[in-house]
């Protein structure tokens, strides 16, 4: 049953870049992509099919492209940066915005548009580092986006956000192996595998960088040691980054399973079956509530909060599926959805429903400066 719906999604991601190539079919579209989503200052920014727009308040504050282009498809979560936000394509580009308005900038052509950029790009210690699906890296400086200045290139895909760490870029493909790469240079100065690949994005603390992976293990790398330690082996696949929250570390599996083990000795602190009535499983990263409880949530909309010690608080179902995890805006929490009666949904910490916010077509500023184009073929 798992392994079915694991690759019924890699399926999906692969039918969406056979799409994103063909003439546009909104309705299609909406049925094998699911949204990107960052929050910047209470400002939510969501990559969603054709357009990436920013809301606040579950208002528009400005959609890219002002006209629908059926040329483009987005699917990674936008970086936003310094004033900036990085927007990538199926069309192998990133579309660099004006944070406030929407208004185009910049435009990065990566080599061929028949490669897909599926991972955000990270910014960081003065780089910017991009992501393609055919192994590639391309290491930028963020005051010059004339051309790189470095690539490096990796023989399988890369589908999770690099992460900059102590002028080091840690990178996770396909191939089960963890790279890393030297910043201002690009060169892999290790490389080592992991057992599994890696689905979901790396996630540092404390100085050191865990994950999960669909080979059903939980991992931690030690820069300081260019170790990888095995922390735990879940049940089932694993798409979902693990949450760490002090000395704990929490992690939900694609059989629904919540699990959460103590960092300090290795001991299991608790675990439970959080399974929904229709089996659905969790693709989006658990996240911390500022009240410090946690919420799950599963693929088929249902939201789920526990506290720090496993035991249920609140339950709730939205009408829609829900791959994307969630951001925290002040005292609510943004849902995005597929397909739904709306694409953002944000709830309070006891899951009522704050506002909700539907695709808009409105158009973004017209006020658009002169626009930049880099090419990298």
């Amino acid at each position: 049953m798992k392994n079915r719906k694991l690759v019924y999604l890699v399926m999906l991601i692969a039918f969406s870049m056979i799409l994103s190539g063909c003439a546009g079919n909104s309705a299609l579209n909406n049925a094998v992509s699911w949204p990107g989503m960052t929050e910047e200052s209470g400002t939510v920014y969501v990559s969603y099919t054709s357009s990436v727009q920013a809301v606040a308040d579950g208002k528009l504050v400005w959609k890219y492209p002002a006209e629908p282009d059926k040329g483009l498809m987005f699917f990674a979560s936008p970086l936003v940066e310094d004033g900036k936000v990085y927007a990538a394509t199926y069309q192998n580009e990133v579309h660099v915005l004006d944070q406030k308005t929407g208004a185009l900038l910049n435009k990065i052509t990566l080599g061929s548009n028949k490669n897909k950029i599926l991972a955000s790009p990270a910014a960081g210690e003065g780089k910017l580092v991009i992501p393609s699906n055919d192994g590639s890296i391309y290491g930028f400086d963020l005051n010059n986006l004339t051309s790189p200045v470095w690539t490096t290139k990796h023989p399988s895909e890369i589908w999770v956000q690099p992460l900059i760490f102590e002028n080091k870029v840690y990178i996770a493909s396909l191939d089960k192996q963890i790279h890393v790469l030297d910043l201002e240079s690009g060169k892999i100065l290790k490389s080592q595998p992991s057992n599994g690949a890696v689905m979901s994005d790396l996630i540092l603390s404390d100085g050191k960088i865990y994950f999960t992976t669909l080979g059903k293990d939980v991992s931690v790398y030690d820069p300081a040691t260019d170790e990888i330690t095995s922390l735990m082996t879940a049940q089932n696949e694993i798409w979902a980054s693990p949450l760490i929250v002090d000395d704990r570390i929490i992690v939900a599996d694609m059989g629904g399973n919540i699990s959460c083990v103590d960092l300090t000795d290795g001991k299991s602190v608790w675990a439970l079956n959080a399974t929904t009535p229709d089996g659905a499983d969790y693709i989006a990263n658990p996240v911390a509530l500022d009240n410090g409880n946690i919420l799950f949530i599963a693929e088929n909309g249902d939201l789920l909060v526990y506290d720090i010690d496993g035991k249920s608080v609140n339950v709730r179902s939205a009408n829609g599926k829900m791959m994307t995890t969630p951001v925290i805006v002040g005292d609510s929490v943004i849902t995005a959805m597929i397909p739904g009666d709306a694409l953002l949904r944000a709830y309070t910490f006891d899951l009522k429903e704050d506002w909700w916010y539907a695709e808009s077509t409105a158009t973004s500023t017209e006020n658009t400066p002169e626009v930049t184009e880099t090419s990298t073929k």
